[in-house]
């Protein structure tokens, strides 16, 4: 899979699937789906290719988003749930997102602990049948083989106005 960068200047480039820009740890302490989310660098945004919002995105968005599978045991899509994270540059009241044409709210109290955290879950989510289908192995397994990734439109509300933004995101196995 390839995905397109673009950094604040306007240039852009594509870049080979696996970008990994470092932690996201912060004095608090997070919790490791937290720690673990990327970074994004210097100004760059992972946008679906095609998509026209690359500006957008960097103005909104403190992070690459995290979406995991979120099963009780590890490496199961038996559940056919996943959980979706966003990190924003500034505080917002909601944030609501956007996979396969459903729309789910990002309010888990726990791991939205602050304004411009949100998180939320899916389910179900379409791991085995949907456009988050995985190559599971033995029966109801996935260890994060093949390239998995979803179209994520996030609206945020803040300030009384409501800025839209899509973005590609890279589906992990775990979730916290």
């Amino acid at each position: 899979m390839v995905i397109v960068a673009a950094s604040a200047t306007g240039t852009v480039a594509l870049l080979a699937d696996g970008l990994e820009a470092g932690d996201r740890r912060q004095a608090g302490g997070e919790s490791s789906v937290h720690a673990r989310a990327g970074r994004i660098g210097a100004g760059r945004t992972v946008t679906a290719p095609g998509t026209v919002e690359p500006a957008r995105a960097h103005r909104l968005l403190a992070g690459d988003p995290y979406l995991g599978v979120s099963c009780a045991m590890p490496n199961s899509i038996a559940c056919d749930r996943v959980g979706l994270a966003v990190w924003l540059k500034r505080p917002a009241s909601r944030v609501t997102a956007e996979i396969d044409g459903r729309r789910f709210a990002l309010d888990d109290p726990e791991a939205s602990a602050r304004p411009e955290m949100f998180a939320g879950y899916l389910q179900p989510a379409g791991l085995r049948d949907g456009d988050l289908r995985v190559p599971a192995r033995a029966g109801d397994r996935w260890f994060g083989a093949g390239d998995v990734s979803a179209r994520v439109r996030l609206w945020v509300a803040a300030g009384g106005r409501t800025r839209t933004v899509r973005v590609e995101v890279p589906l992990r196995a775990g979730w916290g």
